[in-house]
């Protein structure tokens, strides 16, 4: 019997993320692999990283087959649609209290969502949104992830209506997400599509990171395989305008691939949505054209370095989420 971690990366492989990845690229240099070769024949037998692999584990205390949300909770109005799971505004009957519940039907789609729900029930950081509770109603086939709600709006939207960000702006929010990726790579957790559409900002410029339904808990490495960056996934994933480039090849990545997640948002904050820049499709000329954006739009030379070491075309050049913080642009007033 497979397990639930193959079931589900298949589940998000076949139905949800598209294998036809345009890659992004940011040097001239080509992916160093050689030390993840050599730690993929060692750590074939932990392809499957599971988030939770017990009965235990999968089960939620108080968490009902029949749950009527209707009878908790009153929908105020829809917040928005992704792949998988709708979005809702509701009001707890009772308390009056304000939540943002996920809803999404079917086996696939519940597995999804019991997995972000599992996954946000690991970590508690005050810049990653809480998990409430995870219901679901088997006569429905739905499935509910029921969690804090954050009033604001995504930052590609807030970029796109506001414009570009200076520099104190951009570094406020950096810092504050790059405080949540610190926390979520302590406890093994790698995002793996953290992007401008999933992080909510609001008129304050604070933010909640959001959207875990592709997050995975990774296993510790034996002290033989230690290295930069300590995690192996195979799954193909993340979002096709902001992929990073190693998930062009076939021996894994790591939880490098949320540090290149840090560079997209950075460069988006300061140049502008990616979008706007009307992207070429091949690979070697994404590059260019990304190093030309850097180079035309940003003049400070320590922002520059910074962002191009985020954007490392070798995974293992990127700095990890603590030594970020080191850089000469974080500690600038």
């Amino acid at each position: 019997m497979e397990s639930r971690e193959n079931l589900s990366e298949k589940s998000v492989s076949s139905k949800t993320i598209s294998h036809n990845i345009d890659l992004l690229s940011m040097s001239k240099k080509s992916v160093s692999s050689t030390s993840l070769r050599k730690r993929v024949a060692r750590r074939r037998q932990f392809s499957s990283l599971s988030v939770s692999t017990n009965k235990e584990d999968s089960s939620d205390e108080g968490s009902s087959p029949s749950y009527d949300l209707k009878k908790n909770y009153n929908i105020i109005k829809s917040l928005g649609c992704g792949t998988y799971a709708l979005v809702q505004l509701a009001e707890e009957k009772g308390t009056g209290r304000q939540v943002a519940i996920k809803i999404s039907r079917g086996i696939n789609s519940r597995d999804l969502l019991k997995s972000e729900y599992d996954i946000l029930s690991k970590v508690s950081h005050e810049r990653i949104i809480k998990p409430l509770s995870f219901q679901e109603n088997s006569a429905k086939k739905e499935s509910y992830l029921i969690m804090e709600y954050f009033e604001g709006q995504n930052l590609n939207e807030f970029i796109e209506e506001n414009g570009v960000l200076g520099q104190t702006d951009a570094r406020l929010i950096f810092n504050q997400l790059l405080s949540a990726v610190e926390a979520l790579h302590s406890a093994r957790i790698a995002h793996r599509d953290i992007k401008p559409e999933n992080i909510l900002v609001n008129k304050d410029l604070q933010i909640k990171l959001v959207d875990f339904n592709i997050s995975k808990v990774y296993k510790p490495l034996k002290e033989d395989e230690k290295t930069k960056f300590s995690s192996i996934f195979y799954t193909h994933i993340s979002t096709p305008l902001y992929a990073a480039p190693e998930l062009r090849t076939s021996i894994g990545y790591t939880e490098s691939i949320d540090i290149w997640g840090l560079g997209i948002v950075l460069l988006s904050m300061l140049c502008g949505t990616l979008q706007d820049e009307k992207l070429p499709s091949g690979t070697a000329e994404r590059m260019l054209s990304l190093q030309g954006v850097i180079s035309l739009k940003i003049e400070e030379s320590k922002c520059s370095e910074f962002l191009l070491s985020l954007l490392s075309e070798d995974p293992e050049e990127r700095p990890i989420a603590s030594e970020c913080r080191l850089s000469s642009w974080m500690s600038e007033e």
